[in-house]
């Protein structure tokens, strides 16, 4: 069990990138509070951001 920042540091990545699908991921994945912080299980926070699906609208080509 961890917080999203601890699991956002092992997926090598900026914790706002994960704390954004908070809402997902507390619907979706076990968790437990520990005082004032929410701890996950990493397992299913994974799980909840490979099932992310995206816009599917294209991204503007850069020029220059």
């Amino acid at each position: 069990m961890r917080t999203l920042g601890e699991i956002a540091k092992l997926l090598g990545g900026d914790g706002k990138r994960i704390t954004q699908y908070r809402e997902a991921i507390d619907q979706r994945a076990a968790h437990e509070l520990r005082g004032r912080w929410r701890t996950y299980r990493t397992g299913d926070v994974i799980a909840v951001l490979n099932s992310r699906t995206g816009d599917r609208r294209p991204r503007p080509k850069s020029t220059g």
